[in-house]
């Protein structure tokens, strides 16, 4: 496995991360990268999402933006990546396979309150069922698990 971003300049949000205000747990890892960086698979997998969702456009949670969701299977386990705030490529339809590092998008344009601050939202699922909504920030931390520890 590899990481789906080639640089980090430090976390944005990190796993675990609660929103003072919503009191709500961060479930991924927000890779702070430039607008443009490309977004790789972490192993090859296969397409299960590619569209927008609400709170991936902005902080709004009303704004949508660009979200990949790709299954992945080693061995007998299954799991799911997640990959938010991207332009995501038109051409990865469902049920397409990828491999180890194939581009799936590139970080996009993200403000928040105006600010511009444009990181890859980048998590995982590990249950063989497919994760529930909401993506971004959740109540429980149940089958979420912290990317950065996953990747190792």
């Amino acid at each position: 496995m590899i990481k789906p971003v080639s640089i980090d300049n430090g976390g944005y949000r990190k796993f675990g991360w609660i929103d003072p205000t919503t009191k709500k747990i961060h479930n991924g890892h927000d890779y702070n990268v430039p607008v443009g960086t490309s977004v790789k698979s972490i192993c090859d997998g296969e397409v299960v999402f590619n569209g927008e969702i609400n709170g991936f456009g902005s902080f709004n949670p009303n704004t949508k933006g660009g979200v990949i969701i790709l299954k992945h299977q080693i061995r007998d386990k299954i799991f799911y990546s997640l990959y938010g705030h991207i332009s995501r490529i038109e051409t990865l339809k469902l049920g397409r396979q990828v491999k180890e590092g194939d581009i799936i998008g590139y970080v996009n344009k993200y403000t928040s309150s105006g600010v511009p601050c444009s990181h890859l939202h980048f998590c995982i699922w590990y249950d063989k069922s497919y994760p529930p909504v909401p993506y971004g920030y959740v109540n429980k931390l149940v089958f979420w698990v912290n990317p950065l520890e996953f990747l190792k």
